[in-house]
């Protein structure tokens, strides 16, 4: 992945909104994220700062600034958990693991999901592997 992604909670937070609705206005995000007790002005302050970060494009419908993304939440997962995983833990992933099972973040069931998980991806990968042809 070449992009970087950094968002803030909240950033990250009013992102997911409009990614989850498709397409919304300041007075939408508010609505939708009435939990965080944000102002408008606020919603659409941090919606233009994701515009021009490339992250959302803005059109203008019946007077009010609709956003849409115009990256995958994917995307932004993968680049802010690279990041963490880069910074906090210097690279090493299992790192992250061992933290996330020793502060009991994971709970037993979900580490035999995560371990389903290993599997399945071990198995795919061999899928994907081209056969080597023998000699004669």
């Amino acid at each position: 992945m070449t992009d970087t992604f950094r968002l803030s909670d909240q950033q990250f937070q009013i992102f997911q909104a409009v990614h989850r609705l498709g397409a919304a206005s300041a007075r939408q995000i508010q609505q939708d994220l009435t939990h965080l007790n944000l102002a408008h002005t606020t919603i659409a302050t941090v919606m233009s700062r994701l515009e021009k970060r490339g992250l959302l494009q803005s059109e203008v419908s019946n007077r009010e600034r609709v956003y849409r993304c115009l990256v995958d939440e994917d995307a932004i997962r993968q680049s802010m958990v690279a990041s963490l995983v880069a910074t906090v833990f210097r690279g090493d992933s299992k790192a992250l693991m061992a933290h996330l099972v020793h502060e009991g973040e994971i709970d037993a069931g979900e580490l035999d999901d995560l371990r389903q998980l290993v599997e399945d991806g071990k198995e795919e990968d061999q899928q994907k592997k081209p056969m080597k042809r023998s000699r004669k």
